[in-house]
């Protein structure tokens, strides 16, 4: 038995970063019907790393928990107006973060 080739590797990531972006995408669309229980999914499953990322960004944690309930206020109130399909963007890295 051949060891798997890397491309092979690559396309797993692929699909499973089209996976999340299908289940970002259902649950938006949840969210859109005001469904309570999808937005705390949401949070759960995104919060902490989006928390770490602004406070990579903010360099303080009081500041940076402030930002991120403000996000997610936003997402809340203006579910309405948001794509399913745009919610995750393919490409942008954590690499593409400043320290």
């Amino acid at each position: 038995m051949s060891p798997p080739h890397p491309q092979d590797e690559s396309l797993g990531a692929s699909s499973a970063s089209e996976a999340e972006q299908d289940a970002c995408g259902a649950l938006l669309v949840r969210i859109q019907r005001q469904d309570e229980q999808a937005f705390e999914t949401l949070y759960r499953e995104h919060g902490s790393v989006l928390l770490a990322t602004i406070l990579r960004l903010v360099r303080n944690r009081a500041l940076a928990e402030e930002v991120l309930q403000d996000v997610f206020f936003e997402v809340w109130t203006r579910a309405h107006s948001f794509r399913a399909e745009a919610w995750h963007r393919p490409g942008v890295a954590d690499d593409d973060v400043p320290p």
